[in-house]
């Protein structure tokens, strides 16, 4: 990439060059009249970039100095006066053969900023650069959470009265007694959470899953990753293990390319290994026995985003078709694990869930369905969704939340009205 550099000198300027009585008043009189700057041959990228250090040649850094972008500066060169502390941002730099190399703040956003130096010694303050485009790619940090949110309210005064007080006589109660009841026995609102939340080493790889989203006891630790040194294989242990169960120990899966490949299922009696097939877009479609056995299998739609497990439909698509960043897990996959966990594990495929929040199942769904099925009550529901607003340029964005909402009569006397809303919520 060509990136386009301006040299600057940032001696003592004729204070009239360019500039306006108005601007002339505006500077401070009394600032030291030095000549020249202590930093000379100063050379500044007219481009930078948040993922990459910014590069300023020139002779003279030192590493007492300090740097700060800026975003409320008009003077284009030289000395100036101390600019507002809330249109300042310090950089950390290195001292480099050339001049210095700087790290480009957290929490800067794309825009134009000049770049400043302080000189602490005598507290002059000097323009390096006028201004500096700035790109910061807004992506997400690391998936740290998947939330189940589970809300459900009774009405119970939206009930036809004339059934409620039928009810009422019939359990030996006045109205209002009838009433009372029904709400202690637990018609009223009520909202729950559980989650699966996950840590990661220095170097980004996810140590740890732990939550109550299967359990519903405690946020105690699920599974642990064991990683080799050059990341082409990975343990994953069961904490959850009980010797005398049928239960998985652990699962190791062989990685290439960024996708799992293999992988071995181990439990007390046994090890069984596994192979794992790709669509040619990169979706995971086949788990397969190394006998050649198909273990599970995972269906896509023909734009290859999830649709179900084996025969069973979950998701359905519908035009408008909204895409969803790559930068995250596969959104479907995730929900449906959390809403439905039966329906991976019923077909041996819990491996399916943890190799999407580690994001080793290749290509992710590009799209997020409209509206999910839910096998017990045989209803399709309409999705709802929230964006992080993460992506980068051009790319859809991140999926925040999936929220869905039913309602109709309790099941107990058909009679109070009743709303349920359940919300997966992803936190990065």
């Amino acid at each position: 990439m060509t990136v386009m550099v301006m040299a600057f000198s940032c001696g003592k300027e004729d204070a009239d060059s360019g500039m306006s009585e108005e601007e002339r008043n505006n500077w401070n009189t009394d600032i030291p009249a030095h000549e020249t700057c202590p930093v000379m041959s100063i050379v500044v990228p007219s481009m930078a970039s948040g993922d990459e250090p910014l590069d300023i040649l020139g002779t003279g850094f030192t590493k007492e100095m300090e740097i700060y972008f800026c975003t409320a500066v008009t003077r284009s060169a030289g000395i100036m006066e101390k600019p507002d502390a809330g249109t300042l941002t310090m950089a950390e730099y290195v001292l480099s053969a050339g001049g210095i190399s700087i790290t480009i703040p957290e929490g800067m956003v794309s825009g134009s900023y000049s770049v400043v130096l302080h000189v602490p010694a005598d507290d002059t303050w000097w323009m390096l650069s006028e201004s500096i485009a700035l790109t910061v790619n807004e992506k997400q940090g690391k998936l740290s959470a998947i939330e189940l949110v589970s809300r459900t309210e009774y009405d119970i005064d939206g009930a036809d009265m004339s059934e409620m007080e039928v009810l009422a006589e019939s359990e030996g109660m006045s109205l209002e007694a009838f009433k009372e009841a029904l709400v202690q026995s637990g018609y009223r609102t009520d909202e729950s959470t559980a989650g699966m939340y996950f840590t990661y080493d220095a170097d980004g790889y996810m140590t740890s899953v732990s939550g109550s989203i299967f359990s519903g006891v405690d946020d105690s630790p699920i599974y642990t990753m064991e990683w080799s040194d050059d990341h082409q294989t990975l343990k994953v242990i069961n904490d959850r293990f009980e010797a005398g169960y049928d239960m998985v120990s652990s699962y190791s899966f062989t990685i290439q390319d960024g996708k799992a490949v293999s992988m071995t299922e181990e439990t007390e009696a046994r090890e069984t290994d596994y192979d794992f097939e790709y669509n040619d877009f990169g979706n995971l479609t086949t788990e397969k026995k190394w006998t050649g056995t198909i273990y599970g299998s995972l269906t896509f739609n023909t734009r290859h985003s999830f649709t179900g497990i084996g025969k069973q439909t979950f998701f359905r698509y519908s035009s408008p078709y909204t895409g969803v960043s790559s930068n995250g897990p596969d959104v479907p996959v995730a929900i449906l694990d959390v809403m439905y966990h039966y329906g991976f594990s019923g077909q041996d495929m819990e491996w399916m869930p943890l190799l999407n929040v580690l994001g080793l199942c290749g290509t992710p769904s590009p799209y997020v369905p409209s509206s999910l099925f839910d096998p017990e009550t045989r209803k399709w529901f309409s999705i709802e969704y929230t964006w992080a607003g993460y992506a980068d340029e051009g790319e859809p964005d991140v999926v925040e939340s999936a929220s869905w909402t039913a309602s109709g009569k309790d099941s107990r006397y058909d009679v109070i009205p009743v709303r349920s809303s359940t919300t997966v919520r992803f936190s990065y």
